[in-house]
């Protein structure tokens, strides 16, 4: 057993909008694979380059992340009926306060290394509790605050979804 109380795990990074080619060689995947960016989301790709791609990645002749692309079809892009309607841009304006939370909740850096009135701020984000319960099995503590923190804000998340969903005049 490993002591790991004062280290935090990060997960892999996902790279969502990257062109892959085989001019940048192999050098790029291992730049990226450095960065801790274990997957790469191409999102307009030639079918048969980026399929060698991910032939060649996968099969270990080329180094780098687990591609993931979107490929042309008779010069038109295969998109998610999501990326038709435009239903991405929401999720992209989304990310930084997402990101902020998750920075200021302790997800990606211990609560410990901020300052005190940082600290005291965190406690009452959303992802205190979120991270507080997902290291509990790592650290065999779960503050009971930790637990009141991520239901009280999974029930305020659920009611303002409720509440805007009521208020869509397209449902019915």
């Amino acid at each position: 057993m490993l002591d790991l109380h004062d280290y935090t795990c990060l997960p892999g990074l996902i790279e969502m909008h990257a062109h892959l080619s085989k001019d940048y060689g192999e050098a790029l995947g291992r730049i990226w694979l450095s960065y801790g960016i274990t997957s790469v989301r191409n999102p307009a790709a030639n079918a048969f380059e980026s399929a060698e791609e991910k032939e060649a990645i996968g099969s270990g002749v080329r180094r780098g992340p687990r591609a993931v692309c979107v490929e042309r079809l008779e010069g038109r892009a295969v998109r998610s009926l999501a990326m038709q309607l435009g239903s991405s841009l929401p999720m992209y304006a989304g990310a930084a306060p997402l990101a902020l939370l998750a920075f200021l909740g302790g997800l990606f850096i211990p609560l410990s290394s901020y300052a005190e009135w940082v600290r005291e701020i965190a406690y009452w984000s959303p992802m205190y509790g979120v991270a507080e319960v997902a290291r509990a099995p790592l650290t065999h503590e779960l503050p009971w605050y930790a637990v009141v923190n991520a239901v009280a804000w999974f029930l305020i998340f659920v009611a303002g979804a409720a509440w805007r969903m009521s208020k869509d005049t397209a449902r019915v």
